[in-house]
């Protein structure tokens, strides 16, 4: 059997990994190309294997200014044309959806 010394198996290593590294271009290349035909055929978009963005979701209008069309989610600072105004009175109604409208159908 033959003795291996520190020395040898440090060169056999980074051998192996230039090995590792060649093989996995070349075979990477390949894999690419296989994902790419399955999401042609099963109609992927690369945006639906991207996570989600992390963070707050956008955040609809609640208030809104008539003069201007200027609206404000609530978040961040309060705009300017709110200043000295009670913003109950700029709050955009929407409509609540009926409790049973969905379930008598």
């Amino acid at each position: 059997m033959e003795k291996h010394t520190y020395a040898k198996l440090v060169k056999q290593l980074a051998e192996l990994d230039g090995e590792i590294e060649r093989v996995r271009r070349v075979e990477r290349s390949g894999v690419i190309a296989e994902i790419r035909a399955q999401m042609r055929e099963y109609g992927i978009k690369p945006s639906e294997l991207v996570g989600r963005k992390r963070g707050r979701s956008p955040a609809p209008a609640r208030y809104l200014n008539p003069d201007t069309g200027q609206t404000w989610t609530g978040r961040g600072p309060r705009p300017q044309w709110l200043d000295g105004k009670n913003s109950k009175e700029f709050l955009i109604v929407r409509p609540e959806p009926q409790r049973g409208d969905a379930e008598e159908k």
